[in-house]
């Protein structure tokens, strides 16, 4: 590191993803690099709060942090770089167990420039992250564009103050927020730029609800509605006026779609991305006809069904032979 990176000092950006042998050398002579603006670390496993300390003593001012899955980190690396998180445009904290409100609070406040931040967890490895670090991100981080939440335990009251204040927001994944329920996701309707919204998982959001966000959010062109309660009245409301845009839906597990949602996405010219597992109501034909008609799909999800067979599905792989699927004995 100290020998080849002494030879590039204009680098600006640099990605070292996984990167098992990194030392205190390594992340001391990359701290040299006064050049750098974006820097990826995700799943540097030995990565710790000594090494990241030697960004914040040289005061280095990034544009671009992604220190995912980076499990030794803890609070104290976010409170050192704090101080020079005033250009930080996008941080990506997802999985980071050991972080939480105590430096998100003190990060958040000085990067009000802040566009793009992730902290997704899982029931392994969440960022203890709680309402409070998102009402501070609502009151301090207004230009968010993308925010990805997905699988932490948050209540109304954190996500309400965000789709309140983020009105900037684009990208808003909140899928597996099992705590969400329609007193923060009627205010969606304020979000009315988000061009993709992840829902998946959120079972306390009721029809009317998301019937009220689909009508409010016009822009909405890749949306992800597994579990949900959603109808093909919804489907049809969600794709009116956009069959030349829309790209992507997650319909698994809903189980009032039919074949009526079929017919309305297959008229989207640029659908990329569809999802029905589980929607045991859709048949066989009607999916035949969409894979004909859908001919920019890159991944189909369908499985066995009651009108579904395990013939049907071998058409279906003929029809979209050029199709990725999915390596499924199963399913396509």
């Amino acid at each position: 590191i100290n020998a080849e990176y002494g030879k590039l000092p204009k680098l600006e950006q640099l990605n070292i993803t996984n990167c098992t042998h990194i030392t205190q050398k390594c992340t001391k002579a990359l701290s040299k690099l006064s050049h750098l603006k974006k820097l990826i670390l995700s799943e540097c496993e030995k990565l710790n709060d000594t090494m990241i300390g030697w960004f914040a003593l040289k005061k280095m001012v990034l544009h671009k942090l992604d220190i995912s899955s980076c499990t030794q980190l803890t609070n104290l690396s976010l409170q050192d770089l704090a101080p020079y998180a005033y250009e930080m445009k996008s941080l990506n904290l997802d999985f980071c167990s050991n972080i939480g409100d105590e430096s998100m609070i003190v990060f958040v406040q000085s990067a009000g420039a802040l566009k793009k931040l992730s902290v997704r967890g899982n029931r392994a490895l969440q960022p203890r992250i709680t309402d409070k670090s998102l009402m501070k991100i609502g009151a301090c981080c207004k230009s968010l564009t993308s925010l990805y939440l997905r699988g932490l335990n948050l209540s109304d009251q954190g996500l309400k103050s965000i789709f309140v204040s983020c009105l900037k927001l684009q990208i808003l994944d909140v899928g597996f927020c099992s705590n969400m329920t329609n007193v923060s996701a009627d205010s969606l309707i304020n979000c009315t730029d988000l061009r993709e919204l992840q829902l998946e998982g959120c079972f306390q959001v009721t029809k009317a609800c998301i019937n009220k966000i689909v009508s409010h959010c016009r822009n909405l062109t890749r949306v992800g509605f597994a579990g949900c309660a959603v109808d093909d009245k919804i489907v049809s409301d969600l794709l009116e006026g956009k069959f030349h845009i829309f790209e992507a839906l997650i319909l698994a597990g809903c189980a009032e779609i039919t074949d009526v949602s079929v017919r309305k996405i297959a008229q989207c010219k640029k659908l990329r991305f569809l999802n029905l597992r589980n929607c045991d109501k859709v048949t066989a034909p009607a999916i035949f006809r969409l894979a004909r008609s859908c001919t920019t799909l890159e991944l189909l999800h369908v499985i066995k069904s009651p009108n579904i067979t395990d013939s049907d599905i071998e058409i279906l792989k003929g029809i979209l032979m050029h199709t990725l699927f999915p390596k499924s004995t199963d399913s396509v």
